[in-house]
């Protein structure tokens, strides 16, 4: 019977991963077993494309476990990721829970909390966590919440998620979530003072034993969807600064926040730029906001114009003329249209969403000039204008958009200074 690594029995998700590793290079093992090992590690990675040659993956995971095993002595959960953002913090140990709140000797991770970066419990909470029992789960009990990310859907232990019978503070449908500082996601019931099933008293403390956390809240999850985001935590008591570079994280790795919706205890404010509105959820008043008015999505203008290109390949009128006709026109354009389809992909998996205005800037700069440069290439051809050519203006009309609404421009210590009031804003917006 093949070995089920996706199973939190067996251990924290790195001491899986080692398991793993060493089974696929065991070659005593049957081809099948070996191939076992190899889904699971393309899964915690999250593996999405590579060379159908075989030597070209087995570098790729080679350089991986060997950066792991350069950093698992001091930080024995650590796994790398192939993502690199803002939000990540560089420890190389792991972090423990301070005396007092947001007081370290350690000055990187003092900058951290001076800076928001990271959040710690609050001196009250800690005290309560002290007279009531709060549960601190170790790196091993901690497994069984594990959220991992995969295809750009969130998943535990190798199945989607679903919150949809759980609850959080009340809320039916969401779940606790943490942050660390090793990127890992965990997700939980949140019971108030009751006990759950197996006697543990858990909140967002519980996850990390107290340590300082690079995000936390509460989360609705759908068929491993991310359907929405709340600040929702009384020991973290995080700000939108936090939820911000959590949905960085979570963009990087490839989820889709196009569509998700972020509950925030009170409304922002008007230097932060962000609209918002009233809802009720479960009874508890929250200001509305969308997901992409924090991070600003240019992989989401990308996916539309990868939308709208690929209904110009499969329309009736392209197909007819292309495939059946064969008319010489209709050809060139679709050939056009397929290398500037193949070039928004690459830069897709290579471009990062971001709350910054100036990375914003620079991404809609890349791609305003990728479209210009096939809007050249479409004015060589012979022929009157078409539909391609409307497609191709809408895209820019759409950059030229999102600029105006984000306020950027050609000035760049203007657009620094109001990154930086926005980003204090966030700080102070919970």
């Amino acid at each position: 019977m093949p070995k089920n690594y996706f199973s939190s029995k067996g251990g924290t998700l790195a001491t899986r991963l080692d398991q793993a590793w060493a089974d696929y290079k065991n070659n005593s093992l049957s081809k099948k077993d070996r191939l076992n090992a190899l889904d699971f590690m393309i899964y915690v990675f999250d593996i999405k494309k590579f060379s159908n040659e075989k030597n070209e993956l087995n570098k790729l995971l080679t350089n991986l476990m060997e950066e792991r095993e350069k950093k698992k002595q001091n930080d024995p959960d650590y796994i790398p990721m192939l993502t690199r953002g803002t939000y990540q913090f560089e420890s190389n140990r792991v972090l423990e829970a301070t005396t007092r709140s947001k007081v370290s000797s350690q000055a990187d991770i003092q900058k951290a909390f001076d800076a928001s970066e990271l959040l710690d419990v609050n001196q009250k909470s800690k005290n309560i966590d002290r007279t009531h029992g709060t549960t601190y789960l170790t790196p091993e009990q901690r497994a069984e919440y594990r959220i991992e990310i995969h295809n750009g859907l969130l998943h535990k232990e190798g199945t989607l998620f679903d919150s949809s019978k759980l609850s959080a503070h009340g809320k039916p449908g969401f779940v606790a979530f943490t942050l660390n500082a090793n990127g890992e996601l965990s997700a939980f019931e949140h019971l108030f003072v009751r006990r759950d099933k197996q006697g543990r008293k858990l909140a967002h403390s519980s996850m990390n034993a107290g340590a300082p956390v690079l995000g936390a809240g509460e989360m609705e999850i759908r068929n491993g969807k991310l359907i929405s985001i709340n600040t929702h935590s009384g020991h973290y008591q995080p700000s939108l600064y936090s939820i911000s570079r959590f949905l960085e994280y979570l963009s990087d790795r490839g989820v889709d926040i196009s569509e998700t919706k972020v509950y925030l205890r009170r409304a922002p404010s008007k230097e932060s730029g962000l609209p918002s509105k009233t809802v009720s959820l479960y009874g508890q008043p929250f200001r509305e906001v969308s997901a992409t008015d924090i991070v600003h999505s240019v992989k989401a203008i990308m996916t539309s114009n990868l939308n709208s290109l690929y209904e110009y390949f499969n329309s009736t009128k392209t197909k007819l003329l292309r495939d059946v006709f064969k008319n010489e026109l209709t050809q060139a354009k679709s050939e056009i249209a397929q290398e500037l389809h193949d070039e928004l992909v690459y830069t897709m998996d290579t471009m990062k969403d971001s709350s910054s205005l100036t990375a914003t800037k620079v991404a809609l700069e890349c791609l305003d000039s990728i479209i210009t440069r096939y809007s050249e290439k479409l004015e060589q051809l012979k022929g009157t204008t078409g539909r391609l050519d409307s497609k191709f203006a809408e895209m820019k009309a759409q950059i030229k958009a999102t600029r105006e609404k984000l306020g950027v421009g050609d000035d760049v210590k203007k657009d620094e200074n109001k990154e930086k009031e926005r980003a204090e804003c966030f700080k102070h917006t919970f």
